[in-house]
């Protein structure tokens, strides 16, 4: 859900992104609280830096842009890697497939057989 350079601070909370300011707080202290009494620095910093992004507003609302638009990256070259698929190729160009004289969905059905075999 993150882009490959930035963490995922949701996850690293351990919260959903539609948690609200005062969950977010009260999640990000007890586990803050863990942390610190366990003697994990590494978490520990791992937490502040989540939070100093996510317990901010103006932050949180450019960190959740970041995120819908690789959302929408990684969607569209999913999309493309699907087009280029040639396992998928008899799906695509089903209705070149046909021969003279057939309804196309027989050999919709066939190339549907054919790519889960």
């Amino acid at each position: 859900m993150t882009t490959s350079n930035q963490p995922d601070f949701y996850a690293t909370l351990g919260v959903k992104p539609t948690a609200s300011a005062a969950e977010i707080e009260s999640v990000y202290r007890r586990a803050l609280k863990a942390a610190r009494a366990s003697g994990t620095a590494a978490r520990a910093a791992e937490l502040q830096a989540a939070y100093a992004v996510i317990g901010n507003p103006a932050e949180r609302s450019a960190y959740d842009s970041r995120l819908r638009a690789g959302a929408k990256e990684r969607k569209k070259q999913a999309a493309i890697a699907v087009a280029n698929d040639p396992a998928l190729k008899p799906l695509r160009h089903h209705h070149r497939v046909t021969t003279k004289g057939s309804s196309g969905l027989l050999d919709f059905v066939w190339a549907l057989f054919e790519w889960f075999r």
